[in-house]
C-alpha cells in the first residue's frame, strides 16, 4: 500500500489535521502527515478539504556523462587544465565570481553553518573532517555520518571544503560548517516525506542556508515544493539544483517561488546546455520565472567519498563532475560568505540577482539573472568595497599550502 502525504487544503487549518491515523508520521514543516491510507480514508480526508497526494520518489539529478578517455594519460582524467592538481593557480570561476578575492580578505564563511539534505557525508575526508556540525540519517537508524553514494560529500565539499589535500580544490566557503540530513539512499533516491522531515530538522537545528541538490520529473506543485516555500517564507535561503534535463523544464522542488534555483555554467562562465529550462509550474499551475541565477557546475572538482564511483578521478581524494547538483552548493557557499560579511541574509537573493552578470545572448529561462558575482553582491549590501578583515593571503588560498597554513593559524574554526 503506497504512502500518502496529507496537508491542509485551502479551507483547513493546521489544528484540524487528524492525529489518529494509525502509523501516521507528522510533517510539521507542512502542517501535515504521511501515512498508508485505505481508499475510504483517502476519500474521507479529501471530502473534509484536505489535499491528499501519493508520496513521490525524488533523486539526485542524473550526472552528466563525461568522456571515458583520460586526458593527460595515466589513471586520471583532466577535462580542463585547471583540474590537474599538479598545475598551480586558482580555479577560474572561483576567481571570476569573486570568491578568491573575498577569501583573501578573510571572508571565508567562518561562523556560518550550511544545511544540506542529500546522500550523506564522508567524515574521513580531510577537507570535511572538521566541518561536520551535525548529522542525522532519515534513511536508516544508524546515526554515524556516512555517504555510500558520494554525491552528498561532493556537494558539501563544493560548498565548504577546506582544500587541505589540494589547496585549489577548496569550496566556496572553506571555513563554513556543514549540517547534513541524509535523506537519499546509496542509489541517490529518496522518499518525499523523508526529505521534508530532513528539511524540518535542518530548520529546527538553526540552518539559515539549506541546499537541495535533488530533483524529480514532477512538474506540478508538490508537498516538497510547499516545504521549500515554507522555509523561504521563514527567511531561510534554500538553494536548489535546476536539474540536468535541458531542454526539459525545471521541476519540483526547484519550482518553489522563494528558493534560489541555480542553473550551471562552465569554467569560462558559459551557460551549460544540460541545465533544465524555465519557467517552472507554480501552486496554481501558473508560470514561475526560474532559474534565478547561474553558477559554476560544469567540470568542477569535488571531494571523493571513499568506496564510491561518482565522477572521474583526478586525484585519489577528488573527482571531476558536471551538473547543477554542484552549481547549487556554489550559491549556498556564497550565501555563507555573504552572511559572514554582511551579518544577515535578509537581502541575499535580491542582491545576488541585481549584481549578476547577464549574458545578452542567453534568456532568463536558461540562465536566470545571469552568472553569480558574490563579491559584487556583498559590496552592494555593504554600500562599498569589502574591507579586509585579516592580512591578504592569511585567510585564503592565494598562497597555496602556505596560505592554508596561515588560515588554519589565523582563523581557527
Amino acid at each position: 500500500m503506497p504512502r500518502y502525504i496529507v496537508v491542509p487544503g485551502k479551507m483547513e487549518t493546521a489544528r484540524s489535521v487528524p492525529k489518529d491515523i494509525p502509523g501516521s508520521i507528522h510533517l510539521p514543516l507542512v502542517d501535515g502527515f504521511v501515512a498508508r491510507l485505505t481508499d475510504d480514508e483517502r476519500t474521507d480526508l479529501a471530502n473534509r478539504g484536505f489535499t491528499v497526494v501519493e508520496e513521490d520518489t525524488y533523486s539526485i539529478p542524473t550526472p552528466v556523462e563525461e568522456p571515458s578517455i583520460a586526458a593527460g594519460g595515466g589513471d586520471y582524467y583532466y577535462p580542463t587544465v585547471e583540474l590537474d592538481p599538479s598545475i598551480p593557480g586558482n580555479m577560474n570561476m572561483m576567481v571570476t565570481a569573486g570568491v578568491e578575492s573575498l577569501i583573501a580578505k578573510g571572508i571565508t564563511g567562518k561562523g556560518v553553518t550550511i544545511g544540506i539534505a542529500d546522500t550523506g557525508i564522508d567524515p574521513s575526508h580531510p577537507d570535511l573532517s572538521n566541518d561536520i556540525a551535525a548529522f542525522k540519517d532519515f534513511i536508516h537508524s544508524d546515526q554515524s555520518p556516512k555517504d555510500p553514494s558520494g554525491h552528498g560529500t561532493g556537494v558539501a565539499s563544493f560548498a565548504a571544503g577546506t582544500g587541505i589535500v589540494v589547496d585549489k580544490f577548496h569550496g566556496v566557503a572553506p571555513d563554513a560548517n556543514v549540517m547534513m540530513a541524509r535523506v537519499m539512499d546509496g542509489s541517490g533516491n529518496g522518499r518525499e516525506a523523508d526529505i521534508i522531515l530532513g528539511l524540518g530538522w535542518l530548520d529546527e537545528s538553526g540552518a539559515e542556508i539549506i541546499n537541495l541538490s535533488l530533483g524529480s520529473m514532477i512538474r506540478r506543485w508538490s508537498p516538497l515544493s510547499e516545504a521549500v516555500q515554507k522555509l523561504a517564507d521563514k527567511g531561510r535561503i534554500v538553494t536548489t539544483a535546476a536539474g540536468n534535463d535541458g531542454p526539459r523544464t525545471i521541476t519540483s522542488p526547484a519550482n518553489a517561488y522563494g528558493c534560489i534555483c541555480v542553473a550551471a555554467c562552465d569554467e569560462h562562465g558559459r551557460y551549460a546546455d544540460f541545465s533544465s529550462v524555465g519557467p517552472a509550474m507554480g501552486r496554481d499551475r501558473e508560470d514561475v520565472p526560474k532559474p534565478d541565477i547561474t553558477a559554476w557546475g560544469h567540470h568542477v572538482a569535488i571531494a571523493r567519498s571513499i568506496g564510491t564511483s561518482l565522477g572521474k578521478d583526478i586525484h585519489e581524494r577528488y573527482v571531476a563532475v558536471s551538473g547543477t547538483s554542484f552549481s547549487a552548493p556554489f550559491v549556498a557557499g556564497a550565501a555563507a560568505l555573504y552572511k559572514q560579511a554582511v551579518g544577515n541574509i535578509t537581502t541575499f537573493k535580491t542582491d545576488l540577482i541585481i549584481t549578476a552578470d547577464d549574458d545578452p545572448n542567453t534568456d532568463h529561462g536558461h540562465e536566470g539573472a545571469g552568472r553569480i558575482q558574490i563579491e559584487r553582491a556583498i559590496e552592494k549590501a555593504l554600500g562599498g568595497p569589502v574591507p579586509t578583515t585579516i592580512p591578504p593571503g592569511a585567510g585564503g588560498c592565494l598562497l597555496g599550502p602556505i596560505g592554508m597554513l596561515l588560515r588554519m593559524i589565523c582563523i581557527p574554526k
